[in-house]
């Protein structure tokens, strides 16, 4: 049975929601089945060469998390985005990392205080943490709590630039932080980009799934050609 309408080499990048941090922000895997160089040249993430010393395929896999925003900004219309990549996830665990001991340190047990009215405070000066992505994002977290009707709790906010925050109780961001450590891009990307596997049943295989063959190739399969015919 095919899930896959389309031919494979019509889509672009693929998408994988992975949690949901609250009601208008989510965790999500992005892996690109092809991309634009810099000369703007469509290329896809496995290309196959056949030159006079054999044949080879070469993978090219480009992939990310981002934490999303649903909703559009009303004045850009942009979603608000975080991304994290190979380049810098060990920054992003070990912030996460340096933000879970507010939850689970002793040390940090006098950053909140109840009031005598039941509403949770933050009450200590703790400097947040920030990490800049590679488009200049910034991702700031911090302590915070949670006060609504429905909900007085603390735990940890994330603002991304000046956007709306992103409260996660303690239980919740310890889960975020598990998931994130345990989790492995590359090996997500191989396993999506497998089960997408290729149009065999099309015509020009080459042109969906690999990129277009070098000159090298056609040379070499046209001097093949030749020399059988003589």
């Amino acid at each position: 049975m095919k899930l896959l309408t389309r031919p494979i080499s019509d889509y672009k990048k693929i998408y994988n929601d992975l949690l949901w941090l609250d009601s208008n922000h989510k965790l999500r895997f992005i892996v690109e089945a092809k991309y634009n160089d810099r000369n703007k040249n469509t290329r896809y993430y496995a290309s196959e060469f056949v030159t006079s010393n054999g044949s080879y395929v070469y993978l090219d896999l480009h992939y990310h998390l981002s934490i999303e925003s649903i909703n559009r900004d009303e004045i850009s219309g942009l979603k608000t985005e975080f991304n994290i990549y190979n380049a810098n996830i060990y920054q992003f665990i070990i912030a996460l990392e340096n933000a879970s001991q507010w939850i689970i340190n002793k040390a940090y047990t006098n950053i909140f205080a109840k009031m005598a009215n039941g509403e949770i405070k933050c009450i200590a000066e703790i400097e947040p943490i920030e990490i800049i992505d590679v488009f200049k994002h910034k991702l700031t977290i911090q302590p915070g709590v949670l006060n609504t009707d429905a909900k007085n709790e603390s735990g940890i906010v994330m603002f991304i630039d000046d956007s709306d925050p992103i409260f996660l109780n303690g239980a919740a961001f310890m889960n975020f932080k598990y998931f994130i450590n345990n989790f492995n891009m590359h090996s997500t990307a191989m396993q999506i980009l497998t089960w997408l596997g290729r149009d065999d049943d099309a015509p020009q295989q080459s042109q969906t799934t690999f990129a277009q063959p070098k000159r090298d190739t056609f040379l070499t399969r046209v001097n093949a050609k030749e020399r059988k015919d003589d």
